[in-house]
């Protein structure tokens, strides 16, 4: 459930985890707001256990984050339910060029978009002004802040992106979308 902006979406998580009764699950996703290393990673043949140890770090990683960079007190909160864009949603956007193209149509020049493989290695800036230049020849108009084309296009553009394609170039949207996966199918089980 979009909250609005990044103080709006922590106090509502916030308050969602205070007031719920755990039956419902309560996650904090919001944009990293800068780059970061990279995650903690592992072989395939690990064991199960330092899996989950490394998950966990990864986790508490994000959590450290957010306290250092907005000062939020996420103390007694599962740091698992804590999750990051990096270093913001627009990264998960351009990772699928052809959703863009789709959505903006002519004039959109795909040639423009970030390049790098790893979207996360991306500035911000750079990316919002990349994002902007591949856009500023669509009847929709060019997708900046100032325009209001994020409030008005995101929430559709997110609906459109193909998940297989941001996993592949937003390691971070994959761990995310692999622990979605698992809570869905551990309340399956029970």
């Amino acid at each position: 459930m979009p909250c609005g902006g990044r103080e709006s979406a922590y106090r509502a998580f916030k308050d969602a985890v205070y007031k719920g009764d755990g039956s419902t699950l309560i996650i904090l996703l919001v944009d990293s707001e800068a780059l970061l290393p990279a995650e903690h990673t592992s072989a395939d043949s690990e064991p199960s256990d330092e899996i989950e140890r490394r998950e966990r770090r990864n986790a508490e990683d994000r959590r450290d984050h957010l306290f250092k960079r907005d000062r939020w007190d996420l103390k007694g909160i599962d740091v698992e339910n804590i999750h990051l864009m990096v270093t913001c949603m627009e990264t998960w956007i351009v990772a699928d060029p052809a959703a863009l193209s789709e959505f903006y149509k002519q004039g959109f020049r795909p040639g423009k978009l970030p390049q790098r493989q790893n979207l996360e290695e991306e500035p911000k800036q750079d990316l919002y002004a990349k994002l902007a230049e591949a856009t500023k020849d669509t009847i929709k108009k060019a997708y900046t802040e100032k325009n209001n084309s994020k409030i008005k296009h995101a929430s559709k553009l997110l609906a459109m992106i193909d998940p297989e394609k941001v996993a592949v170039r937003c390691p971070r949207f994959k761990t995310f979308t692999a622990w979605l996966d698992r809570q869905i199918r551990d309340a399956r089980l029970h």
